[in-house]
């Protein structure tokens, strides 16, 4: 079993009950019990997560989907539970720890036993901060994973398909090999998990050690061919319709990464909103490296103010509920403003709702209430009052309060209007469309803004050019003839989810390769991860609505290896994933960040335009 996270809860895998270390621990771990292995006739202890890939560590199986949580065990050194019954001597165990009390286990032809587990009483932070210990290049990666595994899960959401949560675990297997651990490895000896633990700065992979491999060497999926990646990255002749598109921005991002950014990423600092510049509009403020976006709004009498993430990829909208309950630590607040039980306009129902993203999951009851957002009143407004938020939204650290979904209703988990629908429906605005600028940390001036029923023209040049949303479900997806790098085709024939609440851009793995095939000095991890130097100044396009729109050279630049070497190598913002067939893509902020982009409910559009610099 993996110790140490907040709240264990133990119990019996056959008869389903619990049992909770309240003063210990205040999460959720998975049930243990005791598994008899066929090939060695010993004992073993299995960890029950409920999913179907198993991954074996430290001599515990592991049924996953809480991949995440595992490599943060073990990169704290958190043994499985076989070792953790084998290293019950104070040498091998952290000062921190104490034995429980002896725990009834059920195996699996009714047979118990009774043993005792050195448990951790330190909390174990969350992923991230966890990484903050470990050498600069792991930082990099685990950020980066997470925003990857994030995006995945909301692909397979979009989808409306289970995420692929083997192609995952396959991907933080060859991961954590290459940063020095064998999670396939049963070991079980303390002392050479004791001397991994020792040889992890060692044996992981440093900056000077990631490779270019040609690609014609790389792996690919059974869909493509090596054959056709070679051809997209040597493919002839500029794009057609754009000079623009065909020029590289000259000293843009000659000096490497932003020291502005990277001061932002280690302090997980927010920039903060700006005056708006239009009617029925507000500033977005900045989370650390363009990795969340949120916006101020007013709610119940009196009005109560709540940072909401403006989300295109999702449809439901929620605030903390009086009593609200944080669902991994079993704290009984979630650290953030809640809805006042005492607004003389709130009326509350006993119908549930719950939602699950990428990352992180709510639930709890409808409420009514009235909304104001950019000006505009929403009077008894139906919306999520979460009773039980997961870490995700309920630690302290998260600098937003709840989430506001901008998509379709049809996709709604509540089953009622978003916002701007309902703001339509009642003629407070004359269409139900949006607009959003979303900025960057590393500009002068935030002009993050959201702006409901119109466009702001003083963010873009020129005008819109508006497409088809081809998305039957809900999403904003639509049509996109190539990708250039140069201004040289390199992917043709494609369709991009634009998600404003996903960090990255995510490709299947043969449209990723041809792209950075093309990016002179990128390299490849060979799992799908590829690096881009940090003062490239290759321009990358993307042609939708027959308009070529270029990323930024700096916008590829997702976070340098290394936080001490800003001229470096970057993890790329481009990434590849097995998500959602050959012709979908998922477009996140790397893209966004440098349009105008406009959603028109009424209408089913798309619109886009070049951000006014």
């Amino acid at each position: 079993m993996v110790l140490g996270m907040p709240g264990m809860r133990l119990g019996f895998a056959a008869e389903k009950t619990t049992l909770t270390q309240r003063s210990i621990y205040s999460s959720n771990l998975p049930e243990v019990v005791k598994r008899q292995n066929p090939e060695t006739e010993r004992s073993q202890q299995v960890l029950n997560y409920g999913g179907k890939s198993t991954l074996r560590c430290c001599g515990s199986e592991i049924e996953f989907p809480s991949l995440m949580e595992l490599l943060r065990f073990k990169i704290a050194s958190i043994w499985g539970y076989l070792d953790s019954l084998q290293a019950i001597q104070p040498i091998f165990r952290g000062p921190r720890t104490r034995k429980s009390h002896a725990i009834n286990l059920n195996s699996f032809h009714l047979q118990h036993s009774k043993v005792n587990i050195p448990l951790f009483k330190a909390r174990i932070p969350t992923l991230n901060s966890q990484a903050e210990s470990l050498p600069p290049h792991l930082q990099s990666w685990i950020y980066y994973e997470t925003h990857l595994h994030h995006a995945h899960r909301r692909h397979a959401q979009f989808n409306q398909i289970p995420a692929n949560e083997e192609f995952l675990l396959r991907r933080l297997e060859k991961r954590a090999e290459s940063w020095g651990f064998d999670l396939q490895a049963r070991n079980d000896t303390p002392r050479k998990l004791i001397k991994r633990k020792f040889n992890l700065h060692k044996r992981a992979k440093s900056q000077n050690e990631f490779t270019l491999t040609p690609v014609s060497e790389l792996p690919f999926s059974d869909e493509f061919s090596k054959k056709k990646a070679v051809s997209f990255a040597k493919s002839a002749g500029p794009t057609t319709n754009s000079d623009e598109a065909n020029k590289s921005a000259s000293n843009e991002n000659s000096q490497g990464f932003s020291p502005k950014v990277a001061e932002a990423i280690k302090n997980k600092s927010v920039i903060n909103a700006e005056d708006s510049t239009a009617a029925n509009s507000v500033g977005f403020s900045i989370e650390a490296n363009d990795v969340g976006y949120f916006a101020e709004i007013n709610v119940g009498t009196p009005p109560q103010k709540f940072k909401v993430i403006m989300d295109s990829g999702s449809s439901d909208f929620w605030l903390s509920a009086p009593q609200c309950t944080n669902s991994v630590t079993g704290e009984k607040t979630c650290n953030h403003p809640s809805l006042s039980a005492n607004s003389s306009s709130m009326k509350s129902s006993n119908q549930p709702f719950k939602v699950t993203y990428g990352t992180g999951s709510v639930s709890g009851v409808l409420v009514q209430e009235n909304v104001e957002i950019a000006g505009l009143t929403l009077q008894g407004h139906t919306f999520g009052g979460a009773t039980l938020e997961s870490n995700e939204f309920a630690a302290a650290d998260v600098p937003f309060d709840g989430l506001m979904g901008t998509a379709k209703s049809s996709l709604s988990n509540q089953k009622v209007l978003t916002p701007i629908e309902t703001l339509a429906e009642t003629k407070t605005i004359s269409g139900a469309f949006m607009g959003y600028s979303l900025g960057r940390a590393a500009d002068a001036t935030n002009i993050g803004q959201v702006t409901l029923g119109g466009v702001d023209q003083t963010k873009f040049d020129g005008s819109l050019t508006l497409f088809q949303n081809v998305n039957k479900a809900g999403f904003w997806e639509g049509d996109m003839t190539q990708a250039s790098v140069d201004g040289k085709a390199v992917v043709t024939g494609k369709t991009a989810i634009l998600d404003t609440g996903t960090s990255l851009m995510v490709l299947p793995l043969a449209d990723a390769t041809a792209i950075h095939a093309a990016i002179p000095g990128s390299k490849t991890d060979g799992q799908g991860g590829f690096t881009v130097p940090c003062t490239t100044q290759v321009s990358v396009s993307l042609n939708m609505g027959g308009k070529d729109f270029q990323i930024k050279p700096s916008d590829l630049t997702f976070q340098p290896i290394s936080a001490n070497k800003l001229d470096g190598d970057c993890i790329s913002g481009i990434t590849a994933g097995n998500i959602g067939g050959k012709n979908q893509w998922l477009v996140g902020d790397v893209f966004l960040k440098n349009v105008y982009f406009a959603t028109d409910v009424t209408n089913n559009q798309i619109g886009l335009a070049a951000i006014k610099t």
